[in-house]
């Protein structure tokens, strides 16, 4: 456990100088060490290392085993949080292969998993009830008064809004900013 641990440190600062092909290696290395059983005994190490491997495997443009790791991920995520992880992850990769259909439709999959039901194409009357949703919840609050609340601590709540944020196509933004101001007031 502790060399895997010292890949995982290595391979992530790997990643953080592009270093991706270096990277990939120390994530294998790591991954080679564990076992099934590790799924369990230490599942955040685990998932760890195949997360980070997944996408220095995308990085390197090994997208056939990006994702194959992606698949695998996806069943074995026991958290919302992992999940919107490795749904993050997968968007990207549609977004590296221009498959811009796909990265939405893999962002709002993860947002489902929030209970966040973001229409691909809002109609305005939907745009105006998400509006209405927000000034109900602001109870008579200036919107400038969110930057006062305190920082998000809960880890779905951050996990939604970095999906919010990171791919939100151009005919949901109101609504996507409708949601997370939302989120941030509650």
């Amino acid at each position: 456990m502790q060399v895997a641990t010292i890949d995982l440190s290595a391979g992530r600062k790997a990643k953080a100088s592009t270093a991706y092909a270096s990277a990939r290696e120390y994530f294998s290395v790591g991954m080679a060490l564990l076992d099934e059983r590790d799924w369990s005994r230490h599942y955040g190490l685990t998932f760890s290392l195949w997360l980070e491997r997944a996408e220095c495997e995308l990085l390197s443009g090994n997208f056939e085993k990006g994702e194959q790791l992606i698949v695998e991920l996806l069943q074995r995520g026991t958290s919302k949080v992992d999940q919107a992880a490795v749904y993050r992850l997968k968007a990207q990769s549609h977004i590296i292969k221009s498959e811009n259909q796909q990265a939405v439709a893999s962002a709002l999959t993860c947002l489902s998993l929030f209970g966040i039901d973001l229409p691909a194409h809002p109609s305005h009357e939907e745009v105006q009830a998400e509006y209405e949703t927000v000034w109900q919840t602001l109870d008579g609050r200036p919107i400038e008064s969110l930057i006062d609340l305190p920082l998000m601590t809960d880890p779905e709540v951050q996990a939604a809004m970095q999906v919010l944020s990171d791919f939100t196509p151009r005919p949901t933004l109101p609504t996507s900013v409708c949601i997370a101001c939302r989120l941030a007031a509650w």
